[in-house]
């Protein structure tokens, strides 16, 4: 049985968003390709959710997307990721989720709040898969992927007090170990209020979270599956090993191998470190000569592996990754024997620094996709 994997960049101005799909090829019918499974990596700058729903309407319209229907135009996703906490990443999950919510909310227009918001705490989301849509509590299907949740975002930034600084409703209030990605959905009530007073209501368990490196590198985004017990990711040395360690019985996955600066067959944080250090020996103050921030450094990477006797690795992307980083990703890609990936996500947080050459040296590259804007803040790279 043959399997395709189709990579869908998506045009989200300034940042970036895709959709891979695992197909396998249909002969009957108008549509050509099945969908098997399917990942969302990063939405983009805020107001361009827009952007994603249209590429999911375009995908239904192409594509037997099978189980990840939803609906007559929506489709849904075995794992939504975001690479880092910068908005041209994050935000246009973010305002999807949110846009979905108002919908939801304008059909209860004429209840009182006290009606709608036991109503709103049961809804799920489109973009996730569960056992029974109705219910969310009969099974969650969807990982939500981040490189860090709120018990250490303070710590790497060495912000003081209580509370959170991720992004508006991504903020959980400062708990530890969570295990369930929940939304608090904002808005007017009633909602032709001229003062526009807004109500809130907290969303939980919309689907599985999962944000610890020792969890997330190794892990096959398209099923969600880990390494084999007993394995851990700073002990596979190679892509084959990566594809003979895994649970995944797929014959290719997206494979997370960085995340947080930790990188797959190296032990702890690869990137350069101050002496001083904050209440986590695995959290530090960096430094690096390269114009990236920490956000960038700790981006979540993958590959689309294909497993064989020699392993090959067809398309690389990781968020914003930093330099230092990127190169120890190189380094492990390299390790057994051939190192080409024809196609590479670049990075577009800096004109000067995007794509340095040591990179395109150590993953040969046929081709590249990158983001480009006019605006002064984003460039395309000025050097390859």
């Amino acid at each position: 049985m043959s399997y395709e994997v189709h990579s869908i960049h998506i045009n989200v101005g300034p940042g970036d968003s895709a959709i891979h799909l695992l197909v396998q090829p249909v002969s009957a019918g108008q549509k050509s390709f099945k969908v098997v499974r399917a990942c969302l990596i990063d939405g983009g700058m805020p107001g361009y959710e827009e952007g994603i729903a249209d590429t999911i309407r375009d995908i239904r319209s192409k594509y037997d997307v099978g189980d990840h229907a939803v609906d007559a135009t929506l489709m849904c996703f075995d794992s939504v990721v975001i690479t880092h906490w910068d908005q041209d990443h994050y935000s246009g999950i973010r305002d999807y989720i949110q846009e979905e919510f108002n919908t939801k909310a304008k059909k209860l227009k004429g209840e009182t709040w006290d009606q709608v918001k036991p109503k709103l705490e049961k809804e799920t989301i489109s973009l996730f898969r569960y056992v029974d849509r109705t219910n969310k509590d009969s099974g969650l299907l969807t990982t939500l992927y981040a490189p860090y949740w709120n018990e250490n975002a303070r710590k790497i930034y060495g912000l003081k007090g209580s509370g959170s600084d991720l992004p508006g409703p991504f903020d959980d209030g400062g708990k530890t170990k969570i295990e369930k990605f929940n939304f608090d959905f904002q808005t007017p009530w009633p909602l032709d209020d001229p003062k526009k007073r807004k109500v809130s209501v907290m969303v939980t368990n919309l689907c599985n979270l999962c944000y610890e490196p020792g969890k997330t590198i190794g892990t096959n985004f398209l099923d969600n599956e880990g390494l084999k017990d007993g394995q851990t990711y700073d002990k596979i040395a190679n892509k084959s090993e990566l594809a003979n360690n895994t649970k995944s019985p797929l014959p290719v996955g997206i494979f997370c191998i960085v995340s947080k600066a930790h990188v797959i067959g190296n032990s702890g944080m690869v990137t350069q470190m101050l002496p001083e250090s904050v209440d986590d020996d695995d959290i530090h103050v960096f430094m690096e000569e390269e114009k990236a921030t920490e956000k960038n450094r700790l981006s979540i990477g993958a590959i689309v592996l294909w497993k064989a006797a020699a392993a090959r690795a067809s398309h690389y992307f990781a968020g914003d990754l930093s330099y230092e980083v990127e190169t120890k990703v190189g380094e492990w890609l390299a390790k057994n024997g051939e190192s080409k990936i024809p196609n590479i996500k670049l990075r577009q947080a800096s004109p000067l620094f995007t794509v340095p050459a040591s990179r395109a040296a150590l993953m040969r590259p046929w081709g590249a996709t990158c983001s480009a804007t006019t605006g002064q803040s984003y460039a395309p790279p000025s050097r390859f």
